[in-house]
């Protein structure tokens, strides 16, 4: 990388150029009125977005943020027609700073669906530094960017001084360019992109060919026979493989194949194996972050710790925004011709009659939100049938993606559906054990009597199970026991419709109040919003950033609560543990706690 002298730029952030024939959204918009429409109101528009009127989500009117005993405080405010953030200096960002308080010009936001974040000049070249709180939409309130990821617990998160440039531009802009120099010890960039956010050329390519020759078109009245053809891509016309690269270049977790490339030169329409090594916890993944990334994975336990991140034991990707690994290695996707689009659509038809919004939540066409994209190869008298499903036709347990496709990767403070689609089964435990289908339903049952049913239903093999997966509910087991992630699955599914009429809830909150004083702050978050949607304990006085005490004193009180309540149908349930003179089994519950797997969780999202 050159070493440079970076004077400070006139425009200190990312800009956009148009360059390697990308032509911009708005040249869409003359003949495609209603696929622009569409793409207009989704969330991929909004990735990126400059912080101007009527999009900026956070509060700058003149709020003093602070969170529990964080020595850090914030500001932010509006003055000189700009958005501002005060605060004082930050681990890692030091540029040459006083330490004193100072005020950053928010550049740029990423986001919009679920929360905002934003970005700060750092005056070298277009570097930019992700500001340390985000706006929570959900909560509608400022949180600390620490909370809402699931990773060990800091005091702090850093401005993260080349994230946009190293990470976030490749997916996060449409052609994004780095061009990262050096300046002294630090890294400057002169970022450019043909758009913010995710435009019509992320997923159609270049336009300004197929622009040029419509509007060529448009001018001869006359034979047209002679124009050249264009290059636009139509991802639904390409085959079912490269149609689904094209949002795997995004939603996939691979590698470069090309060391020295800077930047992601696939396109749409591109193999994109021959650009990418796309990630599977395998053999040839180990061998390739090994020979490409000596310096950080020296030998195969550095490369099986890395995997852990984002693969449970199974292979099955953990993190969301990795769908395309999850698609890529199913045999709907191998042997048939499932691809993306064969669920997801992203221009809504005009026969949808849902509203915008609700379309854009996830995208999902109107036959993927029942059984009709499983069915059209599926026979329907051979699996939606209660012999196949052994559950009521109306039951969620007979829905095809809740079985097969159960909320096992992790993102966004939620459960999203696995794309990696299988059937169920029960596994004997291990730290990294993907939680199965069954149990994510019927939290208050122990994993042996999930693998009881398999195995008398679909002849699955029982797994040799360790005392408490044959006696304590699997739900308890991930609340108690398990990892940050499984906490995390455990409370989320707590508060999920169908595990909620599943399981019932009348057991569940001793087990929610604990997560709520959890060390990890995204799993206290989860554990709070499933507490609520059980009822009778919203006047509960919490804050899941509050200080540690505080989150005590609620845990505490939800844990009271609940012991004067009368446990109806509980008896006896000592998977629950509850004996059989309706008495909670105090001592086994601390007991497993006291087993609690502490290994660090970091899920890179």
């Amino acid at each position: 990388m050159k070493k440079i002298a970076v004077s400070k730029p006139e425009i200190p952030r990312p800009i956009r150029v148009s360059t390697e024939g990308y032509a911009g959204s708005e040249t869409c918009l003359d003949c495609h009125k209603r696929n622009h429409a569409t793409w207009y109101a989704s969330y991929h528009r909004t990735m990126t977005q400059l912080p101007e009127n009527g999009l900026v989500l956070g509060d700058f009117e003149n709020a003093d943020i602070r969170f529990g005993s964080d020595e850090h405080t914030y500001r932010t405010r509006k003055h000189s027609g700009r958005l501002w953030v005060e605060m004082d200096n930050q681990s890692n960002f030091q540029f040459n700073r006083t330490g004193k308080r100072e005020e950053f010009p928010i550049e740029l936001m990423t986001g919009s669906h679920h929360m905002q974040l934003y970005w700060i000049s750092l005056g070298i070249g277009r570097n930019l530094g992700l500001l340390p709180i985000v706006y929570l939409n959900e909560a509608k309130r400022w949180v600390p960017r620490r909370s809402v990821f699931l990773r060990p617990p800091v005091d702090y998160m850093d401005v993260e001084l080349s994230r946009w440039g190293r990470i976030c531009i490749d997916c996060h802009s449409t052609k994004g360019r780095a061009n990262p120099s050096m300046s002294g010890q630090n890294i400057a960039f002169d970022t450019r992109v043909a758009e913010f956010g995710i435009s019509c050329e992320s997923c159609h390519g270049p336009a300004a060919s197929h622009v040029a020759l419509r509007q060529r078109m448009a001018d001869n009245k006359g034979d047209t026979s002679s124009l050249p053809d264009d290059s636009i891509v139509n991802p639904s016309r390409l085959p079912h493989t490269l149609s689904s690269q094209v949002c795997g270049n995004c939603h996939g977790v691979h590698s470069s194949l090309n060391e020295s490339s800077v930047g992601n030169d696939f396109l749409p329409g591109q193999n994109l194996t021959h650009y990418r090594h796309v990630h599977r916890k395998d053999s040839k993944t180990r061998s390739f972050l090994k020979s490409t990334h000596s310096d950080g994975y020296p030998d195969d336990a550095s490369v099986d710790k890395e995997m852990d991140l984002v693969f449970w034991d199974d292979g099955v990707p953990r993190v969301a925004g990795r769908e395309y690994n999850s698609l890529s290695q199913s045999a709907c996707h191998v042997r048939g011709k499932l691809s993306c689009i064969s669920c997801h659509v992203l221009h809504k038809s005009t026969s949808d009659l849902r509203t915008l919004e609700s379309w854009a939540n996830d995208l999902l066409g109107q036959n993927a939100l029942g059984d009709e994209v499983c069915l059209s190869c599926h026979k329907q008298t051979d699996y939606a049938s209660r012999n196949h499903t052994h559950h009521g036709s109306d039951s969620p347990g007979s829905r095809c993606y809740n079985c097969h496709m159960p909320h096992t990767s992790y993102a966004l403070l939620k459960g999203i559906r696995s794309h990696t689609i299988d059937s169920p089964r029960v596994v004997s435990p291990t730290k990294n054990a993907r939680p199965n289908a069954c149990n994510l339903c019927h939290l208050d049952k122990t994993l042996e009597w999930s693998a009881n049913h398999l195995q008398k239903w679909f002849q699955t093999p029982v797994p040799k199970l360790e005392k408490d997966e044959r006696e304590i509910a699997a739900g308890i087991n991930w609340a108690t026991k398990g990892h940050a992630g499984h906490r995390a699955f455990a409370a989320w599914h707590m508060g999920w419709p169908p595990a909620i009429e599943a399981s019932g809830t009348n057991w569940m909150a001793p087990y929610l109040g604990t997560l709520m004083d959890d060390s990890y702050d995204a799993v206290r978050y989860i554990a709070h919003r499933s507490l609520r949607s059980l009822g009778g304990y919203d006047d509960i006085k919490y804050d899941f950033v509050g200080s540690s005490k505080e989150r005590n004193q609620a845990a505490q009180e939800v844990f009271d609560r609940w012991s004067r309540q009368a446990h109806s149908g509980l008896t006896g349930r000592n998977e629950l543990l509850m004996d059989q003179q309706n008495r909670y089994q105090t001592n086994r519950f601390q007991e497993l706690l006291s087993r609690r797997d502490n290994t660090p969780v970091n899920l890179i999202e």
